[in-house]
C-alpha cells in the first residue's frame, strides 16, 4: 500500500553542527592516539633488541611511561570531547523548521495606526 500523498511543502532543515561533525568522528580520534605511542613504544623495543639503536631498560621504561601518560591524557581529552557533543546534542535537540507561512491576524503598531509614536 502506498503512503498518502501530503500537499505540504517539503521542510528545510538545518545542516548538523559542530558537535555531530566532531562525536561522528571521536571513535577514529581515539583510536589513532591510542594507537600511535603504542606503536612507537613497540618500534623502540624492538630496535632496541636488534642491535639497531640500543638502549638500557630505564630508557625504555621511560618510553613506557611516556605512552601511558599519552593513553591517559588522550582518554580524558576523547571522554571530555565526547560528554561535550552529547550535551550540546541534548539541549538542541532535533532539527526543526518552522511554518513556511506567516501567522494571520497579526500588526505591528509602529507601522500602522493614529496612535503611533512620532
Amino acid at each position: 500500500m502506498a503512503p498518502p500523498e501530503s500537499n505540504d511543502p517539503p521542510r528545510a532543515v538545518a545542516p548538523p553542527g559542530l558537535e555531530r561533525w566532531l562525536a561522528a568522528r571521536l571513535s577514529r580520534y581515539t583510536l589513532l592516539g591510542l594507537l600511535l605511542p603504542w606503536l612507537g613504544v613497540g618500534l623502540r623495543h624492538w630496535a632496541a633488541g636488534a642491535g639497531f639503536a640500543p638502549a638500557g631498560d630505564p630508557d625504555l621504561m621511560r618510553w613506557n611511561y611516556a605512552a601511558w601518560g599519552w593513553t591517559v591524557f588522550h582518554l580524558s581529552i576523547c571522554v571530555a570531547m565526547a560528554t561535550g557533543c552529547w550535551v550540546v546534542m541534548v539541549m538542541k535537540g532535533p532539527p526543526r523548521s518552522a511554518d513556511s507561512y506567516p501567522p494571520d491576524g497579526r500588526h505591528s503598531p509602529l507601522k500602522k495606526g493614529p496612535d503611533r509614536p512620532s
